[in-house]
């Protein structure tokens, strides 16, 4: 119920769920199978991680088709009306499995130190073709997001709002969207943490400066293949991270275990790396997605 500050309290009895309704998971738990070729085996051997070899081969597969598809708009093979077909589809069928990858991806660079230049690639190349400006996900994420952990400091904190109104959350997404990277500056410059606040600032420059060549350039092509995107993007994020922290104790906002949600055996899991599992994941930012839903059934009273 809410409490007259706008802000949603849940007065209902305990609710307890027995350890035998946790069921086996059918979420993943084992890495997808080792290199199958000599270009696989190549970047098999820069990585950290073998197990990180799937975002290889969905990076690979993702490229074809973005770049593709952007090339089809830039050569005016597609004309500009049919973004209200392909953005959708690329929203669904895509943007989910982008974007979780450059999430596991941020928490655990996949490329060892001497190839740390082919961690560039998702963020910086293949990221604004899915409407991440570089740079920015990672800085916001790490830099903002996990240390304030969705209290009030937290840029994208959802404890001021009534989190069953859809006016509160356009507001939500409003202040985000219009103010909230000029205030992801400013927080990162008040708390002294200048090597992010440069990489954010390079990032965002960049990418301005490609779209306004851009738009001198080809108009309708920039706007298909990178101002689109960018916009559908920064709504999707606040709709994600909102759903995530609907269900936030007011009264002890910086629990981890009652600030967020855990969505277990689903589908969702399966094309978007264990992201269900946000709880698990505030606990152990950096575990691997693998190991997540063995994490969670092994602590599962707690």
């Amino acid at each position: 119920m809410d409490d007259g500050g706008g802000r949603v309290r849940y007065n209902g009895p305990a609710l307890e769920v027995p350890i035998a309704a946790l069921r086996p998971t059918t979420d993943p738990t084992e890495p997808v199978p080792g290199p199958r070729n000599a270009v696989e085996r190549w970047f098999a051997a820069r990585l950290k991680d073998e197990r990180d070899l799937i975002f290889v081969r969905n990076a690979a597969e993702l490229s074809l088709k973005m770049g593709t598809m952007a090339v089809l708009y830039i050569t005016h093979v597609l004309p500009l009306w049919t973004v209200v077909l392909w953005w959708p589809w690329m929203m669904a069928r895509y943007q989910g499995r982008f974007t979780l990858m450059l999430h596991a991806t941020s928490h655990r660079l996949p490329f060892k130190r001497k190839h740390a230049w082919m961690n560039h690639y998702l963020p910086w190349v293949l990221g604004p073709l899915f409407g991440h400006t570089p740079d920015s996900f990672y800085v916001h994420h790490l830099g903002m997001h996990h240390p304030e952990n969705n209290e009030e400091e937290d840029l994208s904190s959802t404890i001021a709002y009534q989190r069953d109104k859809f006016s509160h959350f356009l507001h939500y997404w409003a202040r985000f969207f219009f103010t909230g990277y000029v205030h992801l500056y400013r927080y990162l410059v008040h708390r002294k943490r200048s090597k992010l606040a440069t990489r954010f600032l390079r990032g965002e420059l960049a990418w301005i400066g490609v779209v306004a060549f851009g738009l001198w350039w080809d108009w309708s092509a920039t706007v298909a293949v990178l101002v689109g995107p960018m916009l559908l993007i920064r709504f999707f994020m606040m709709t994600g991270n909102w759903a995530q922290h609907s269900f936030v104790d007011v009264d002890d906002p910086g629990n981890a275990y009652r600030n967020s949600t855990n969505l277990i055996n689903a589908r969702y899991n399966h094309l978007c790396y264990n992201d269900g599992y946000h709880i698990v994941h505030h606990l152990k930012p950096s575990l691997h997605y693998t190991e997540m839903a063995t994490w969670f059934h092994d602590r599962a009273e707690t």
